[in-house]
């Protein structure tokens, strides 16, 4: 367990902060290139959403993982306890 709170400790602090690319241009006059200015702002402002999302997917999925494989082991150690403890049952001695 405290292997799985080192690790989501250690994921938490790598990722990085995501700074803001995708900066507004003041309006131009010209009808055309501003449209065109905003859809490159919208455009980026989505490709960013993407982004983030997908990383806090893959964070969460390796989130997930550690629990299962920590959860794994607590029932494998429960396991060979009760496997000692059933064994010392049948041989005293």
């Amino acid at each position: 367990m405290k292997t799985l709170m080192l690790t989501l400790a250690f994921i938490a602090a790598a990722t990085p902060a995501f700074a803001a690319a995708c900066t507004p241009v003041k309006p131009t006059g010209d009808r055309a290139t501003d449209l065109a200015n905003q859809q490159a702002l919208t455009l980026c402002l989505a490709a960013e959403l993407h982004a983030r999302t997908a990383q806090q997917s893959q964070q969460l999925q390796i989130q997930a993982d550690l629990q299962a494989q920590a959860n794994n082991l607590q029932q494998e150690f429960r396991m060979q306890q009760t496997f000692a403890a059933a064994a010392n049952a049948a041989n005293p001695y």
